[in-house]
């Protein structure tokens, strides 16, 4: 299960990940943080996904160097970890 949780460092939040079971009976491991940051924060929705196979993330970040007014091809970016 992935969530985010706000940290005290900075104004953004950080990703953790815990492994969930239920089988035989509801068991969870210790969380772990991971190391992605700088990752765009939306108040009402989740901004990021996983594949179905829960092995990787689709993440959104903003445009570095970009003037919200102008207008800038669109591009997208996916790395493979």
């Amino acid at each position: 299960m992935f969530f985010r949780t706000p940290t005290a460092r900075t104004s953004g939040q950080i990703l953790k990940v815990v492994e969930v079971a239920t089988e035989p009976a509801l068991t969870y491991t210790v969380e772990q943080t991971l190391p992605i940051q700088e990752f765009n924060v939306a108040s009402f929705y989740r901004d990021y996904d996983t594949t179905p196979d829960g092995e990787h993330l689709l993440m959104v970040y903003s445009a570095a160097g970009t003037d919200a007014l102008e207008s800038a091809t669109h591009q997208i970016n996916i790395v493979l970890h």
